[in-house]
């Protein structure tokens, strides 16, 4: 972290009011004091800033992740809409051709004669002219 005038004066006014309690006779205790207290406070500083860095840092890509999670739900949203418009389409075309393929059989049928009572193989190779020959007119 970088120091700021307010944290060296309040560091200045610390020393100050140790030198004037211990007296003029202990000043150089009241600079070691000083010194170890600003090596400490800088330790305390710059592991303060390294968490902070680390934080910044962390939500930083906690950031960029959401936003790409963001982007693939939209993504995803999108995709579900036009799947869901191309099956709503698939559906309709399904429901019109089996519509058709039931009107189709149903035409077949119509045309289609039912003889029964006939035995298997009487009419020969060709039915047509067995019909014609044994149906009364």
């Amino acid at each position: 972290m970088r120091r700021t005038r307010k944290d060296t004066a309040a560091k200045q006014a610390i020393a100050s009011e140790m030198t004037q309690e211990l007296g003029v006779d202990n000043t150089a205790l009241a600079k070691t004091i000083e010194e170890i207290m600003s090596k400490y406070f800088e330790e305390a500083d710059e592991k303060s800033e390294a968490r902070s860095n680390r934080l910044v840092k962390r939500l930083d890509n906690m950031h960029a992740t959401l936003s790409r999670h963001t982007e693939d739900i939209k993504a995803l949203r999108s995709d579900t809409t036009q799947l869901q418009e191309r099956a709503s389409g698939t559906e309709m075309q399904l429901q019109s051709l089996s519509e058709k393929i039931v009107e189709m059989e149903d035409r077949s049928r119509r045309d289609n004669l039912l003889v029964s009572n006939l035995k298997e193989g009487v009419e020969g190779s060709n039915m047509v002219s067995y019909l014609t020959e044994n149906v009364p007119r």
